[in-house]
């Protein structure tokens, strides 16, 4: 909104600009301001000596080149003020790009782990299940397949991460 408003503001500088310009290119017209002279003197200023009072314009150019100047101020900073809007808005970008990379981090790791539990919810499951082989039976297989589990679990998923660190999709 801020930045709208300062392009409307900049494009009416512009505008001013331009009208200052014109004026100042014409001697008649900043002749013919000098209303106090006119006022003074409203014979002077008829068509027939027109060529004498063209060339009285020295105090209202002074006054006009004055505005320009500070029109052409006011103008530079607008602009200055549009280019650090922009910058802090692509540095904004920036660091929502950044904070948007880290939760897509967060993700993968979040989503590799889940999946290598799944695996190992998988295994426990067929070993839980009510059927007789045998090794129910044998107190020490619970604690062998319990560690093999947890092992791999945390081996797959620390192979899953270097595989992904390797191929780059990982920024870090």
């Amino acid at each position: 909104m801020v930045k709208k408003e300062l392009n409307q503001l900049v494009s009416r500088m512009k505008g001013i600009q331009h009208a200052f310009n014109e004026v100042l290119e014409n001697d008649r017209d900043m002749a013919l301001m000098n209303l106090t002279k006119i006022k003074q003197n409203p014979d002077y200023y008829f068509e027939r000596n027109q060529v004498v009072w063209e060339g009285d314009h020295e105090e209202i150019e002074l006054l006009l080149e004055n505005y320009v100047q500070s029109v052409d101020g006011t103008y530079s900073q607008a602009q200055l003020l549009s280019h650090e809007i922009d910058s802090a808005m692509d540095l904004l970008y920036v660091r929502l790009d950044t904070a948007r990379n880290q939760l897509l981090r967060v993700d993968l790791m979040v989503s590799s782990i889940t999946s290598v539990a799944a695996v190992g919810a998988l295994v426990a499951a067929i070993f839980g299940m009510n059927l007789r082989s045998g090794v129910e039976d044998t107190p020490e297989w619970f604690w062998t397949v319990a560690g093999i589990l947890i092992f791999g679990c945390a081996f797959s998923v620390a192979l899953m991460f270097l595989y992904i660190k390797y191929k780059g999709w990982l920024i870090t």
